[in-house]
């Protein structure tokens, strides 16, 4: 080995050296956040694990936790879940409701537009009555004027038919 290669040896063992007390003194100044990480760990390490006391409340209690029973959890769950039930049915017997009420308002509509057609048909009956009337009355009238010029044909005729009679035609 020669001079410049053993100077390149001290000269890197230099530079580690240096490098070393560089993060040793980085190190110094972190050991209070390493000791705080560190106790945080050793507090969640050497916490006591759940279900270690019989008696859920005292359990809770050791492990600093707030207390919450099953029961009162499930009877939770189950209004919640008996709300949203309940909603649902309300909306369902809503909408049954209005369905009903659709079916009875076309109904209803059915029965007046069958109600009009009868009005209708009974309006037409009573103008073919009334015009048959009209024209009953008009036949009348003619007979009547018919019978009136009969009735002077028969006075005409039953002066002729009394022939027998003494008395002599009358002339009028």
């Amino acid at each position: 080995m020669s001079l410049s290669s053993s100077a390149d040896i001290m000269s890197a063992k230099r530079n580690r050296s240096k490098d070393e007390d560089e993060s040793n003194s980085s190190k110094r100044l972190k050991p209070d956040n390493s000791l705080n990480k560190s106790d945080d760990s050793f507090e969640k390490t050497n916490s006591i694990p759940k279900g270690f006391f019989d008696d859920p409340v005292m359990d809770a209690k050791a492990r600093k936790v707030v207390f919450k029973d099953p029961i009162d959890e499930q009877w939770e769950q189950f209004q919640k879940v008996i709300a949203e039930e309940t909603h649902v049915s309300q909306n369902i017997i809503e909408e049954d409701i209005e369905e009903l009420q659709i079916d009875r308002n076309i109904e209803e509509i059915e029965e007046q537009i069958a109600n009009w057609h009868k009005v209708n048909e009974m309006q037409k009956r009573a103008e073919q009555i009334h015009n048959h009337l009209i024209d009953n009355k008009d036949n009348i009238k003619r007979e009547e004027v018919t019978d009136s010029d009969s009735d002077i044909d028969e006075q005409e005729l039953n002066v002729f038919s009394n022939w027998r009679s003494r008395k002599a035609l009358n002339h009028n």
